[in-house]
């Protein structure tokens, strides 16, 4: 507990596996709505604690070994988003599954397959985003100072439609299936990392989750300016510094402790405070 004393430690000990635990009920369940501008709902810790997650100028990078509920993580996150009545919502799913065919009827855009048109509209929505950002950081100088506090969009500011300065949350699920498409790849990479750098400022939001961290799939010039992190169960220390950063592992973040299935949906996060263990709200 640094923030009473240096040498202070709270010491919690729980007598059943977190894994076996019966987990609450998704918070949103019977929610009317949310509000991007503050923390969503994400999961619970140890103490079966409700953790919350921002999203509003964050991006994200969600991974983890195949079956470890990755795409159960960024569910409830886009649900939660989706209960937002001024979020606009874009979704690609490119496994093909249909895992998120659900949120197909709330977003502004949808596709979901491991084929080339999938992969060719997740490749055009980024160029989308670049455009949109580009677009947003002239229209923000026209609005007056103080509507703008430190030159940041507010919800109030958000909400006046004809700005079209609103959220707007593009979820990549599998993205390595299209950073590493010969055709389309090179330009997705450049167009994300742009968007990564810039969106925070102008409401823009990237979230991508991948079960094959790598700097092929995700170079740095992606991955190196995104701040909240989700890691589930990884295979070895260098997926696990790939998705918590460099020196994750050395620090004691590791990932690979959890087991394939049994820890399935347990993961370590690093939002906008310490790093934490979290288990997922599962969303179905």
């Amino acid at each position: 507990v640094p923030e009473e004393h240096p040498g202070r430690m709270d010491l919690w000990v729980g007598f059943h596996d977190i894994s076996k635990m019966k987990p609450p009920a998704w918070p949103l369940l019977k929610a009317r709505g949310t509000d991007v501008f503050g923390p969503l709902p994400f999961g619970t810790d140890p103490r079966l604690r409700p953790v919350g997650v921002p999203m509003f100028e964050m991006n994200w990078l969600i991974g983890a070994a195949p079956g470890q509920a990755k795409t159960t993580a960024v569910r409830g996150l886009a649900c939660g988003v989706a209960l937002d009545i001024l979020a606009e919502e874009w979704v690609h799913e490119l496994a093909g599954k249909g895992d998120l065919e659900a949120l197909a009827q709330v977003c502004h855009r949808y596709c979901s397959g491991l084929d080339d048109d999938a992969i060719a509209y997740a490749a055009e929505s980024l160029r989308l985003l670049r455009t949109e950002l580009d677009r947003r950081s002239v229209d923000l100088k026209s609005v007056p100072k103080e509507a703008r506090p430190q030159g940041k969009i507010t919800r109030e500011l958000a909400a006046q439609r004809h700005l079209r300065l609103h959220p707007l949350v593009c979820f990549i699920d599998e993205a390595q299936n299209l950073f590493m498409h010969p055709v389309y790849g090179d330009q997705a990479r450049e167009d994300a990392a742009y968007v990564i750098r810039l969106g925070r400022a102008y409401g823009v939001i990237l979230v991508l989750a991948t079960q094959r961290p790598d700097a092929k799939t995700m170079p740095t010039s992606v991955t190196g300016n995104i701040v909240c992190r989700f890691c589930l169960q990884v295979p070895g220390q260098p997926e696990n510094d790939m998705i918590l950063g460099t020196s994750a592992y050395r620090g004691g973040y590791d990932s690979t402790v959890f087991r394939p299935a049994v820890d399935a949906g347990l993961g370590w996060l690093k939002a906008d405070g310490p790093p934490q263990i979290v288990r997922v709200y599962k969303v179905d």
